[in-house]
This record gives structure tokens, sequence and C-alpha cells, in this order.
């Protein structure tokens, strides 16, 4: 079976509801999980040493994202201080590419922003950057097409 490795681990987030852009990002990671509702009940099967065992139902799912990126310092589009800019609390829309060609990943997820970092080293000859993560805000789908 052949192995077909992806790439590109960029993206971009988008004020919810439109395709304006708030801000680039060179790396992320989306964790999707399902929660397990355990119970014990009369019937609830036991080992020889008398001990029950939790049995469990599916659920409430969910998603966090971690994302970093440059800032961008136009005044017109600034990540940090354009309008509306990253910021604590955001309902943001992002699209998440893993094959840049394509483009294929997860594509319109809904997310709130959480928490938002800047940094800058002067020592550096990179461009300052941000980190930030968020928890996502309905479905998660498969991957997808990416539109934007």
């Amino acid at each position: 079976m052949a192995y077909t490795p992806v790439s590109g681990t960029n993206g971009r987030i988008y004020i919810k509801g439109t395709l304006t852009v708030l801000a680039g990002m060179y790396k992320w990671t989306l964790k999707k999980a399902t929660k397990a509702v355990t119970y014990l009940h009369f019937e609830s099967p036991s080992d020889s040493d008398n001990n029950y065992w939790e049995q469990q139902l599916q659920g409430g799912s969910s998603g966090d994202l971690s994302f970093e990126g440059y800032i961008d310092t136009a005044s017109a589009s600034a990540t940090d201080s354009g309008s509306p800019g990253l910021r604590n609390g955001l309902m943001v829309t992002m699209s998440l590419v893993l094959v840049k060609g394509t483009p294929w990943g997860f594509n319109e997820v809904l997310a709130q922003i959480l928490d938002y970092e800047v940094s800058s080293d002067i020592t550096s000859d990179k461009p300052a950057t941000y980190k930030a993560t968020a928890k996502t805000s309905g479905i998660v789908g498969s991957t997808t097409t990416v539109v934007g």
C-alpha cells in the first residue's frame, strides 16, 4: 500500500460569517475529543474480586485549537490592532489547510479565541509572532476542499 504524506500547515482566520481575513497562520493543531459518560447500575459487570466495572455512553464532542502566525502590521489589516483584530473572546471562522495545492483540510471551523499572546525577538531577523488557543463551536466536520 502506497503512503502519501500531507504537508503545508497553513491557514487563515476570518471574521465570523465573512471572508475578511484577520490573520494568517504558519502552524496549527486541532484536537477533536468525545467525552465518555460513565455509569454503574445493578447489572454492571463484576470480576472475580467483586470489582464493578463502569459502562459508558457517548457524551458530547468538542474541539480545541492552538495556532501561531506572523503579526501583520499593515494599518488596514493589522493582526492585533486592525478592525476587529485578533482578541480574546472573538468568534472567528478558520480555514485549516493540510494540502496547499488542492487546497484540502478543515473548512470554515467556527471557534472562539480563548487566549492570545504576542511576542517579538529583536535579535532575530523574523517578524513578530502571535500564539492563540480557541474552542470550536458547533460541528467540526471531516477534511474537505477548503474555500477562501
